[in-house]
């Protein structure tokens, strides 16, 4: 069983090791994390590792910083490079105990994978975990993709995890530790009924597999590798789609209904994976109501997604990380480098003799920064599109709609006015335009920016100057 178990930590690396990074291993002091440190370091016979270790002590129970104190000085034995840090006890109390201290365990490895430019952080979750995840999954509705459980490798807030032990029981892991120096210790919170983890373990489990005669974590553990074959191939096949996908520094586009080949199963999981990529999830609810706007290509609707804004746009998807500004108002232009500000957002308005790069109308919406030809005259005010009259509202539409920008874009960003209410819609995207020693360009970059500056455009909220 030792050789069997190196085996299959040696095989993992053998996929996914690379030389040139540090490894950060969560390493709790149990028996699931003391078998995985010992397995790596059975390892480094065939892998230079370099190896770091990880230690957040919850700060639950009254021996929890004796047992921290231990670890450090067993893992001194072997000259790794040790971290440690504890809870704050004022989370002790709180009800949500478990969600957060998820949250901040992870937060601590974020910070030491961060400080050791780590190539990824190693967890030691085994095949009674998975199917814990499975059947968890299960009954709060997961999507079926998400049945799978845990993947061997994942990301998770800028880090790679890896799981090597997903195959491995419990049992194995103990037998492991029987034949080490370290003796695992042992966590009473792991049979407190508070958490729903002990729940599952102690009562549960244990009457399913009375009730149903069998061993179900190997069931459950054979579904999450049917599943998981599953979605690799149905991201396999959404990836072209999902790589048509238009990116900016502040949001990014996809075009669902564009995909008519696609049944609906496979919109709603292209949704899915398109959230995935920015680091985001839906709810079922949220998800359903995604997609019948989708098929009625619903124009400015909003759906609720846990990080930024998702809007339904004619059949595509548009998301931003955080809540846009809508600009507001009325202000004259002033001579060199200048700023418009609201709340706190700022629009950095240059003059200059050539436009920004070209990226593309909408890619340039979705990173914030479009630029204006200036056409005759210097006498120019930037007007919002709703104080616009109607005609030139009428135009601004004519021209986003044809160069495919949706409709919610077109309050981002000012508009250039003159005496004769004149609206300048000559944004600069063409990559061959030549420009010549006459022209004249108009540079806005939209930023975030929270501290007032000097030379902030004066607005004329109230005006009815050139109506």
């Amino acid at each position: 069983m030792k050789n069997l178990l190196v085996k299959v930590v040696k095989d993992f690396l053998t996929l996914h090791w690379k030389s040139d990074r540090p490894i950060v291993i969560g390493l709790s002091g149990g028996v699931d994390s003391s078998a995985l440190f010992s397995l790596l370091l059975e390892c480094r016979f065939f892998f230079d590792l370099n190896l770091h270790v990880a230690h957040f002590d919850h700060g639950w129970r009254e021996e929890s910083a004796l047992e921290a104190a231990l670890l450090q000085e067993f893992v001194k034995e072997f000259s790794l490079p040790f971290y440690v840090e504890r809870a704050s006890i004022e989370t002790i109390h709180q009800s949500n105990l478990e969600d957060i201290a998820r949250q901040q365990r992870f937060a601590f490895f974020q910070k030491i994978y961060k400080e050791v430019g780590a190539q990824a952080l190693v967890l030691a979750h085994q095949r009674e975990d998975q199917a814990e995840t499975v059947l968890k999954r299960i009954f709060e509705g997961a999507g079926v993709l998400s049945l799978g459980g845990m993947e061997s490798c994942s990301f998770y807030e800028g880090m790679v995890i890896w799981r090597p032990l997903l195959s491995v029981s419990r049992e194995d892991l103990c037998r492991r530790n029987d034949k080490s120096s370290w003796v695992p210790f042992q966590d009473r919170t792991n049979q407190d009924p508070r958490f729903l983890r002990p729940r599952m373990r102690q009562d549960i489990f244990p009457q399913l597999q009375q009730y149903f005669g069998k061993n179900i974590c190997h069931s459950l553990t054979r579904v999450s590798q049917e599943l998981a074959l599953l979605k690799s191939s149905v991201e396999k096949r959404l990836i072209p789609y999902l790589d048509q996908s238009i990116e900016g520094e502040n949001g990014a586009f996809l075009p669902v209904q564009k995909f008519s080949e696609l049944d609906l199963w496979e919109k709603q999981e292209l949704v899915r994976l398109f959230l995935k990529k920015h680091r985001t999830t839906i709810s079922y609810t949220s998800l359903k109501t995604a997609l019948d706007l989708l098929e009625d290509l619903s124009v400015g609707k909003k759906v609720d997604v846990s990080q930024g804004e998702l809007w339904i746009e004619k059949g595509a998807l548009l998301w931003w990380k955080e809540v846009m500004p809508v600009f507001q108002g009325r202000g004259s232009w002033l001579e060199g480098k200048s700023s418009m500000q609201q709340g706190a957002w700022e629009w950095e308005v240059r003059k200059s003799a050539e436009p920004l790069p070209s990226q593309g109308i909408l890619c340039s919406f979705l990173s914030g920064k479009v630029s204006y030809s200036l056409e005759g005259g210097a006498s120019f005010a930037f007007s919002s599109y709703d104080n616009l009259a109607r005609k030139d509202q009428e135009k601004v539409t004519q021209y986003l709609s044809k160069n495919k920008v949706p409709s919610r874009l077109k309050r981002m960003f000012p508009y250039i006015i003159n005496e004769s209410g004149f609206v300048c819609c000559s944004f600069c995207f063409d990559c061959e335009l030549k420009y010549n020693e006459l022209s004249a360009f108009l540079n806005i970059i939209l930023k975030k920016s929270c501290e007032l500056k000097d030379n902030i455009f004066p607005f004329c909220y109230a005006s009815d100057e050139w109506e």
